[in-house]
């Protein structure tokens, strides 16, 4: 046993959660500026969904383990009977955020990063 797994243990596997009773200093800090690059570089896909509510069940109703956490911190859940759809506070925000030069669309973000849409 090497000294982390002394002060570090596994809490959910599934999530893959190590956690220590005691307060730790960090080795390293990394900053990182653009998140979406740093994710990109690495392969990973991002989806962005107005509401996570339909794909956080269809994870509940399958064989996969699954840790949903922070689903506390999603936008409410909207009627079942209704379709998923983009609230009026979310368009102006949206719009607050365009307008102040902060939102970048999809297709700019991968000509930037030097992706090409039909590889996608």
């Amino acid at each position: 046993m090497n000294l982390i797994q002394l002060i570090f243990y596994l809490q959910d596997e599934v999530a893959g959660y190590y956690v220590s009773e005691q307060t730790e200093k960090p080795i390293s800090i990394t900053r990182i500026d653009d998140i979406f690059y740093e994710l990109f570089k690495r392969n990973i896909e991002v989806r962005i969904l107005p509401n996570l509510w339909s794909m956080a069940d269809q994870v509940m109703s399958s064989s996969l383990n699954f840790s949903l956490c922070r689903m506390r911190n999603a936008i409410q859940r909207i009627n079942d009977y209704e379709e998923e759809y983009v609230s009026e506070e979310e368009l102006k925000q949206i719009e607050k955020l365009k307008s102040q030069g902060e939102f970048i669309s999809q297709k700019k973000l991968l000509e930037e990063l030097g992706i090409d849409i039909n590889e996608i």
